[in-house]
């Protein structure tokens, strides 16, 4: 009976490690298509519309195991380091260029991604293309972009004066809003607000005359992309001076919330997210707007790619493929608030009449449907003008655009220094130890079985 109790114990113990690891036992990979993404980040909906779609196609039935996470870096260590078969990731500009060098994805299939991928904007090809070290144009992608967007403020216009979230200052030096700050527990969204605080006076002096600026616009990038370990000390004492003395919180998933009930008055937040915080602040009464302050901000991607240990690469082109379907794009940010690549005149059209639906939401002394924006930059030709109205927070005007920048990927050492800063700053365990955790119980399991096994022999014998 104690052998018995014992091999049950290791077999626990091993499924644990197995489930802590993210594996699966017994999946069939000839039918399943395996996607990685964030969470609340795609229209459900269209999972069974793509396993219609995919037997049309090929004949063929298609099972979907479709799981999210919260980081890049949880998704990069169950990939980089636990090997992990996912056929599709959806992960951010950054991650796309770390994986890339690190070889760990493989090339996408441009004969069937072809059918769509005009339907991006040339603004995004451009950025995907230089984002993966490529000439313009080119084809040979590791990557195709899914959604876009900036990093800015949102604020409590009640509390807050307009004035003071023109600078990212208003984050870090203002004792009056202890309490009431969000930032976000993202390693990298919170130090580009770092970084725009200290180096503010420089940001503010590199000003772009125009989108076409492109030599400045480029010292900006550079000087927004520079760090050493001098500087990454910097970072982490203003931000551990945040969290002390302005009592600052981190949070990802309920900052929105807080901040559409007035229980918080200023937040780092993505673009994608303020429809939603909107639509409820405007159930509670509160007054919310978005500022990009003007020392300028993150332009970031993020892109579908297909891992190196990727089982099903013909499915998880294809559904790259139908994705970039016009309807397709409309539905994912119908659902998600999220602002698609995908730039055809549907997608204007769709965008003026959901400015002109959702508009109500918005404070009308910030927001208004008279005002027309400058879309030239990502709608090309359409019409013939550069401006409509449209919803500026979800596509940038151009004054905008032309201050921000992309946070390129950093060095291995570069990030481990920024890895352990962030862990002083927030106190705790990295994730990457649960994964470690998960493989020290995988081999105890193991050796508990060797050792049953040995021992039942070695009786047998006597």
């Amino acid at each position: 009976m104690k052998k018995i109790i014992s091999i049950f114990a290791a077999f626990v113990i091993l499924m644990s490690a197995f489930l802590l690891s993210g594996c699966s036992l017994f999946t069939s990979r000839s039918d399943t298509l395996k996607i990685l993404n964030f969470a609340d980040y795609i229209d459900p909906s269209l999972l069974d519309d793509f396993k219609e779609y995919y037997f049309e196609k090929y004949d063929k039935n298609l099972k979907i195991t479709y799981d999210t996470v919260n980081t890049n870096e949880n998704m990069y260590t169950k990939i980089a380091k636990g090997k992990e078969d996912w056929d599709l990731v959806c992960m951010s500009d950054y991650m796309i260029q770390r994986m890339q060098r690190e070889d760990l994805l493989q090339k996408l299939d441009f004969d069937i991604l072809e059918e769509n991928y005009e339907n991006i904007s040339p603004f995004i090809r451009d950025s995907f293309c230089t984002l993966q070290k490529l000439p313009l144009g080119s084809t040979d992608l590791y990557s195709v972009c899914y959604m876009w967007g900036t990093m800015g403020i949102l604020y409590n216009t009640d509390f807050v004066d307009a004035d003071e979230v023109k600078n990212w200052s208003v984050l870090f030096d203002n004792p009056d809003y202890a309490n009431t700050i969000y930032m976000k527990d993202s390693v990298r969204d919170t130090v580009v607000a770092a970084i725009l605080y200290l180096r503010q006076d420089e940001f503010l002096d590199i000003k772009a005359s125009d989108f076409y600026d492109l030599e400045t616009r480029a010292a900006r990038q550079t000087l927004f992309n520079t760090i050493d370990e001098d500087f990454i000390k910097e970072v982490e004492q203003v931000l551990k001076r945040q969290k002390n003395d302005l009592k600052a919180k981190y949070d990802i998933d309920f900052d929105k919330e807080e901040m559409a009930r007035g229980a918080a008055y200023l937040n780092v937040a993505w673009s994608g997210d303020i429809g939603y915080a909107m639509g409820l602040a405007y159930e509670y009464g509160v007054n919310l707007a978005y500022s990009i302050p003007d020392e300028g901000t993150n332009l970031w991607f993020d892109g579908w790619c297909i891992p190196k240990y990727a089982k099903n690469t013909v499915a998880a082109n294809e559904f790259i493929n139908f994705l970039l379907n016009v309807d397709n794009a409309i539905s994912n940010m119908e659902e998600t608030g999220y602002t698609s690549c995908v730039a055809s005149e549907e997608v204007l059209e769709w965008a003026i009449q959901n400015w002109a639906d959702e508009a109500e939401f918005y404070d009308e002394d910030f927001y208004s449907v008279d005002n027309l924006i400058d879309v030239s930059y990502f709608f090309v030709d359409i019409d013939g003008s550069d401006a409509a109205s449209v919803n500026p927070i979800r596509y940038t005007p151009v004054d905008d655009i032309k201050r921000c920048m992309i946070m390129n990927d950093y060095t291995p050492e570069k990030n481990d220094l920024m890895l352990k800063m962030w862990t002083q700053v927030k106190g705790g365990m990295p994730s990457y130890v649960y994964y470690a955790l998960g493989a020290v119980l995988a081999v105890a399991a193991v050796l508990i079985i060797y050792f049953i096994i040995k021992s039942k022999r070695t009786n047998k014998k006597i």
